[in-house]
């Protein structure tokens, strides 16, 4: 690999990694745009697209499904089916979209796999099931009816309590 950059004026404009071949494998120019050439590897466990929202409940964590508080802050979901479900907290975003020291935030999943709070309030839960917001704060339950979801199941859960299992993230509305 080489480093260069490109030096069109007096100052550099990109900082660029090429390949033995010479191509551009990875810039990086004056504006902070970037591009790769090539896939993007994360790293063990990390399968989502995570953006930080604002938080004023300090006990908001990874896998508690979030509603709409205000603006850009987030609280947990408090009723079946709630409209205004915005996502799940992510436990290690492969990707997460913030600003910099930015105090008060958790990631929500945008896209991708996460761990979910799940409760069995509304039956066993089976892979392809998809999943929505239940009585219990922040926890996700199988929708059964038509309304909001945060996305489909990708395992089983059909104990008494809380548990966790794998999402995919699909925020959208649901008719299962």
């Amino acid at each position: 690999f080489q480093f260069a950059s490109d030096l069109a004026g007096a100052t550099p404009s990109a900082f660029l990694i090429k390949n033995q071949s010479g191509q551009n494998v990875f810039s990086l120019d004056s504006s902070g745009n970037t591009k790769i050439a090539g896939a993007l590897t994360t790293q063990t466990g990390a399968f989502d697209i995570a953006e930080d929202y604002k938080v004023t409940d300090e006990t908001i964590e990874a896998g508690d499904v979030v509603a709409i508080a205000s603006g850009e802050t987030i609280q947990k979901s408090v009723a079946p089916y709630q409209s205004d479900v915005l996502g799940i907290i992510s436990t290690k975003p492969a990707i997460r979209l913030s600003e910099q020291n930015s105090p008060n935030t958790r990631p929500v999943a945008l896209t991708g796999r996460v761990p979910v709070k799940v409760t069995a309030e509304n039956g066993p839960i089976a892979p392809g099931d998809y999943l929505t917001s239940s009585t219990t704060p922040g926890v996700a339950m199988k929708a059964t009816r038509p309304g909001q979801v945060v996305g489909k199941a990708l395992e089983s859960y059909s104990n008494a309590g809380i548990g966790k299992i794998m999402v995919f993230v699909t925020i959208s509305f649901a008719d299962p």
